[in-house]
């Protein structure tokens, strides 16, 4: 044998054959008769529903011969009609004994899928469909859930007791098996349309878009329900992939006019058929209205001009890979900022700036062929004066390994065990923050979204290299899963507090109490939230500029709801429950810390796939503005980036287009940084989803706007502090208004950010006053600062 697939195989039986057979009781041959009748009367109260008898005359044969492996199988059916648990044990005795025992194997498959074990579901599968080719239904039903999204995608990996793990986490090793029985599946069911449909579906998801269109077009032509209209909006979406524009218009064409305006598809198709036709430079003049998407249009009014250019490409930087953070800081010591760039199921890459170009040095610097993960954080967690790097991996995944590599002078140590930061959960964000003030940075890691029931983890830096795990002790503990988090100072009492984003859960939000431990006051401040969206990253920024930090949470809404909200006539619904990004304006103390809900009348009033996301004065008129990432895994959602810009009076604009930012990419870990050292933020936007069909290329939008503002720079240097000063206030006077910033440790979708603070002064020629509260609370001001420089500010020591 060769190849991933055959490798798999071999996991999937040792897996198998880890079930042990345990002590059996050999009956007597006088015995057997009765066995025969119990088992007989058993199978005949089942058939009557009688399950409490039938259970009795199970039980009974197996008290007659533990080791035949009928009365197990049967046993394990009525319990399973009762849905009660013991019906898993009861199945396992029954392959135990015979492992050929297929209808054992297939019901056992169901339940570990259903307890949410897809790696053990996934071995019965195989190992029934090897001992039986042509049970073509279950093959079909193995296939049809193996291609189910989010079935899979939200599920996780579990370790067999032989100590082998089905890696249902890299999409390719899926999407493989996936085919490999939709193509036996094919073979044998020779006028079976859903098993083309399938092999097709597989294969677009794999990235063999040709291979896809030949399947789905025998699909088509087999069809029998033509209501079905998964085939031609999967052949459009193959036909786009692919470059063939004009053959995806025709079938999305093709599939509008079957469909009448109230279908749920309608929309969803008309957009498709826009993106294909943008391709071709636009609608053809006589393309009758019904089928065109009435997008509405931007506003114009845009008085300070905001414009990018994608030079990723240029500069070498535009990777091509999935879903994954970036991180900016300088590593070498030259001045200028270096990228870190994560994707999904591919390694890391390291660019160094050399000026004019990025170049990957990742294989010179200790880090070759390290695996990506769903969060990178370049940060200096021993306060030597140097970046280090810290991976959360798995995320919807399961449960897989985290990695810290200790930068020792430009190269990289893994030290993962040795500082006890290689968690075992299903790794999404990580942060870090001097939760304790004790001059060290601590680690919080949103955990447990795949289903595998590991909670969020806090590690305190014991200050020699070495972490200690606290979840439980400071309050932390929760294991229903979690995208997104931030740490900020909302209460300005000197401790970082911790905002969690609820995924279908309520939002948590963290007061720390200063003495090591939280209290989630999530409900008396006003931003539980409805507790049904599926939220992802989230922000603490000073929007308003009123002095504190407001609370940005987002969440991954519907392509339906998407698209409504960008459709001509849209009325935007004022129920706080609707998946729009939801911004909480922080009242202060006077009104004892709570937030109100502003997202609708500040403009946040329409839906997005929001995934990853970043907060930053892009025009550097003082006010920070907010970029979104969006998509799903959906290879047919095509949604654009979206740009927000702050108006200053308490509300934002949607100019995605103006800007040039509205990528088609399935948006993520997305980073601000003035790479080129002009004076304005640039943005990094990683690009991809989840399936190896679904990459794109990232994106460096260099800024190119235009307006004259003038802008500042701070960067901090710690001493009695940590050395990057996370978790530093900011207070700058700028004329008769004070800009307030915090150093955040981590930036939406598991990214960093340069740590160097940037602000934007609008037209003013300097700064009047900067005052800046250490962690350590050490209040250091600094007078008179003149625009268009670096300001390089050292903590004092005592």
């Amino acid at each position: 044998m060769d190849g991933w697939s055959d490798m798999i195989v071999i996991l999937l039986l040792l897996i198998v054959l880890s079930i042990g057979c345990g002590e059996q009781k050999t009956p007597s041959p006088g015995m057997r008769m009765d066995y025969t009748t119990h088992l007989q009367q058993g199978i005949e109260s089942m058939r009557r529903a009688q399950h409490e008898a039938a259970e009795a005359e199970f039980r009974r044969c197996i008290q007659i011969d533990s080791t035949q492996s009928a009365a197990y199988l049967h046993l394990g059916k009525v319990l399973a009609i009762q849905n009660r648990s013991e019906a898993v044990t009861a199945f396992e005795r029954a392959v135990a004994r015979n492992p050929d025992a297929v209808e054992a194997r297939t019901w056992l498959a169901r339940l570990y899928r259903s307890q949410r074990e897809p790696a053990r579901a996934a071995a019965q599968f195989e190992a029934a469909l090897i001992k039986q080719p042509l049970m073509l239904d279950v093959r079909k039903e193995y296939v049809t859930w193996l291609l189910g999204g989010e079935t899979i995608w939200f599920e996780n990996q579990k370790m067999g007791s032989s100590g082998q793990i089905m890696p249902l986490n890299d999409s390719r090793i899926l999407l493989e098996r996936a085919f490999h029985h939709a193509d036996k599946l094919s073979d044998n069911a020779i006028n079976d349309a859903e098993a083309r449909y399938l092999a097709g579906l597989a294969l677009l998801r794999m990235g063999d878009y040709e291979a896809a269109i030949e399947r789905l077009k025998v699909a088509m032509q087999m069809q029998k329900d033509r209501l079905d209209l998964r085939v031609p909006d999967r052949m459009g979406v193959a036909y786009y992939r692919a470059g063939h524009y004009r053959k995806s218009a025709e079938t999305f064409l093709n599939l509008l006019r079957a469909l009448p305006e109230t279908d749920e598809w309608f929309f969803r198709t008309q957009w498709n058929l826009k993106q294909a036709y943008d391709k071709l430079g636009g609608y053809p003049w006589s393309l009758w209205s019904y089928y065109r998407f009435d997008q509405r249009p931007e506003s114009t009014d845009t008085p300070q001009p905001v414009r990018f250019t994608d030079v990723a490409r240029d500069l070498g930087v535009a990777k091509l890979d999935g879903a994954g953070p970036s991180a900016w800081g300088d590593i070498d010591g030259d001045g200028d900022l270096d990228l870190l760039a994560q994707g999904c199921d591919t390694y890391l890459a390291f660019y160094r700036n050399d000026g004019t170009q990025f170049v990957d040095i990742s294989n010179h610097i200790g880090l070759k062929d390290v695996d990506s993960g769903f969060s990178g954080n370049l940060v200096d967690y021993d306060n030597d004066g140097d970046l280090d790097l810290y991976i959360a991996r798995s995320g919807w995944s399961g449960p897989g390994s985290n990695a810290l590599y200790r930068n020792d002078g430009g190269q990289f140590t893994d030290v993962s065990a040795a500082s006890g930061t290689n968690d075992e959960g299903s790794g999404f964000v990580s942060l870090w923050g001097d939760t304790d003030n004790d001059g060290n940075l601590d680690l919080f890691i949103a955990n447990g979204i795949a289903g595998d029931g590991s909670s969020n983890a806090h590690y305190r830096n014991n200050g020699n290299g070495t972490f200690v795990e606290t979840t439980n002790e400071a309050g932390l503990h929760f294991d229903l899963g979690t995208v997104g988090a931030a740490f900020g100072d909302y209460d300005l009492d000197g401790d970082l507090d911790l905002f969690v984003t609820g995924f279908e859960t309520p939002n948590a939000l963290y007061r720390n109490r200063g003495d090591g431990t939280f209290v989630d006051v999530a409900r008396a401040s006003n931003v539980a939230g409805s507790g049904t969206l599926r939220g992802y990253v989230s922000f603490f920024f000073d929007y308003d500029n009123d002095g504190d930090l407001d609370i940005l949470t987002t969440c991954l809404a519907g392509f339906k709801e998407s698209l409504e909200g960008q459709r001509i006539g849209y009325t935007a619904p004022t129920d706080p429950a609707y998946p729009t990004p939801k911004l909480y304006r922080n009242e202060g103390p006077i009104e004892g810390w709570r937030f109100t809900d502003v997202s609708y009348e500040t403009g946040f009033i329409y839906a997005h796939g929001v995934m990853g996301g970043n907060v930053g004065d892009i025009d550097n008129d003082g006010y920070l503005d907010v970029y979104f990432g969006t998509g799903d895994p959906d290879l047919g959602r095509l949604e654009p980036n979206r740009f927000y810009r702050n108006n200053g009076n308490g509300t934002f604009t949607d100019l995605t287009e103006y800007a040039g930012m509205g990528h088609l990419g399935k948006g993520h870990g997305i980073t601000f940084a003035d790479y080129d050292a002009d004076g304005d933020l640039d943005v990094y936007a990683p690009q991809g989803g989840w399936y190896h069909g679904d990459l794109f290329e990232n994106a460096l939008y260099r800024n190119e706007s235009e307006n004259q503002n003038r802008w500042l720079q701070i960067t901090l240097q710690g001493r009695q502090s940590n050395r990057s000063g996370i978790g530093a206030k900011l207070r700058l006077t700028v004329g008769n208004r004070t800009l307030f910033r915090e150093v955040p440790g981590s930036v939406g979708f598991g990214s960093t950010d340069p740590y160097a603070i940037h602000f934007g002064l609008g037209d003013a020629d300097r700064a009047t006053r900067l005052k800046v509260i250490w962690p350590s609370g050490t209040v250091q001001v600094v007078e008179d600062l003149p625009a268009g420089q670096i300001v390089n500010i050292t903590e004092p020591m005592p």
